[in-house]
């Protein structure tokens, strides 16, 4: 009877499995491979004991999200993504995470149009024409003038109006053969008569004289005496 003996080594090959979430690329160390794909890779290689092995990587990669909105306001805009209100034209970034744990970005292209306040002072005599609407007033007043201006934006002008009224005055009077107004002319009829002046407030005014001119009656007598 004899005995033969076998003195055995098994090795054991190697397999790894890993499952893996990232954002816009994956680099895998096993292979040094940079991945920009979901799916399944393997990395077949020798191990230490000299058996064929294999890693496998099951890879999903997200995305960041990049919106972009081009916005155009009057004087000013509130952005819903992040509740800024801003009052200039400009390029804006909102930075955060999103649903896929990617760090994302919002760009705002933004163009603020200004609306149009316009003030007119003005003074003037009796009534005063606004070219801005083309009304008349004759009462002094603040007035406003709303519309669109070329940007399209809802616009209001202002009239601060002083108005100045003229005078006009009259008086009668009479006298005999002649008349002296008191503006110096002196007249031998009856009638109207005007003079026209700037008064103290600077308005064009008019004084009208009602004359009445009674004549001098001229009797001849011829007489005879003793």
């Amino acid at each position: 009877d004899s005995t033969a003996y076998l003195n055995l080594t098994i090795k054991q090959p190697t397999y790894t499995s890993q499952t893996v979430s990232a954002c816009e690329t994956y680099f895998w160390s096993k292979n040094a491979v940079t991945y920009t794909s979901s799916g399944v890779y393997v990395n077949n290689y020798t191990n230490t004991a000299g058996c064929s092995s294999a890693d496998t990587l099951k890879l999903t990669i997200n995305f960041p999200t990049r919106n972009v909105f081009n916005v155009t306001s009057c004087d000013s805009y509130t952005w819903p993504r992040n509740g800024q209100t801003y009052r200039n034209s400009g390029t804006y970034v909102y930075a955060y995470t999103n649903v896929n744990g990617c760090n994302s970005t919002d760009t705002l292209n933004l163009v603020i149009n200004i609306s149009t306040h316009n003030i007119t002072t003005a003074t003037s005599c009796d009534s005063y024409t606004w070219a801005n609407n083309n009304s008349v007033y004759s009462i002094s007043g603040t007035y406003i003038y709303n519309y669109t201006n070329s940007l399209g934006c809802a616009s209001a002008d202002t009239l601060k109006l002083t108005i100045k009224n003229s005078v006009s005055t009259s008086f009668s009077a009479s006298g005999c053969n002649s008349y002296t107004l008191p503006w110096g002319v002196t007249v031998n009829s009856s009638g109207q008569y005007s003079y026209n002046y700037t008064s103290s407030n600077g308005c064009d005014s008019t004084v009208t004289a009602l004359i009445t001119i009674n004549q001098s009656k001229l009797s001849t007598s011829v007489v005879s005496i003793c």
